[in-house]
């Protein structure tokens, strides 16, 4: 995350949210070390997670279920990232 961004400073509002934000990190310090597949995959991803990111500091009359499903289907496409990163 960049210092520019809203809610880097702020704390994350629920587990998952959290989990979001570490896996990312988690990614975003290995990329610079992986392959161009790994970096054209993150490529792809990490508007998604800035996406939701911002959701999550935005969120309060927000419908709970929408946010949770999108939230999850990024997290498992940073968990198959983090996977091919980290083995």
């Amino acid at each position: 995350m960049s210092a520019t961004d809203s809610n880097a400073s702020s704390s994350p509002k629920t587990p998952l949210e959290a989990d979001l934000r570490r896996l990312a990190d988690e990614i975003r310090v290995r990329i610079h070390l992986a392959g161009m597949d790994a970096k054209d995959a993150w490529t792809k991803l990490e508007p998604r997670v800035k996406e939701v990111e911002q959701r999550f500091a935005r969120a309060t009359g927000e419908a709970a279920s929408e946010l949770d499903e999108l939230a999850q289907a990024v997290r498992r496409e940073l968990d198959r990232l983090h996977q091919r990163l980290f083995g």
